[in-house]
């Protein structure tokens, strides 16, 4: 599991370096919910993708995101 969980971060980090907002969108479920560090949140990939694509083409354009872990822990249900 903890492989799949860091491809995934990898996937998402490439995405957003590329400025690729429906690379990045693409990999959260159509369902999903997405809510940033301030509280917006964004119900669906068609509003991930929308919110995204104006930040990478507006004040985040060029902006690189780094991700590491040491460890992961997968908690029960």
């Amino acid at each position: 599991m903890s492989d799949d969980i860091r491809r995934l971060l990898d996937a998402l980090t490439a995405a957003w370096n590329d400025g690729d907002a429906a690379a990045f969108a693409g990999l959260f479920t159509e369902d999903a919910d997405y809510v940033t560090f301030f509280g917006l949140h964004m119900e669906g990939r068609r509003a991930i993708e929308d919110s995204h694509r104006a930040l990478f083409e507006g004040p985040l354009k060029g902006a690189q995101r780094f991700a590491s872990f040491q460890n992961t822990r997968i908690g029960a249900p």
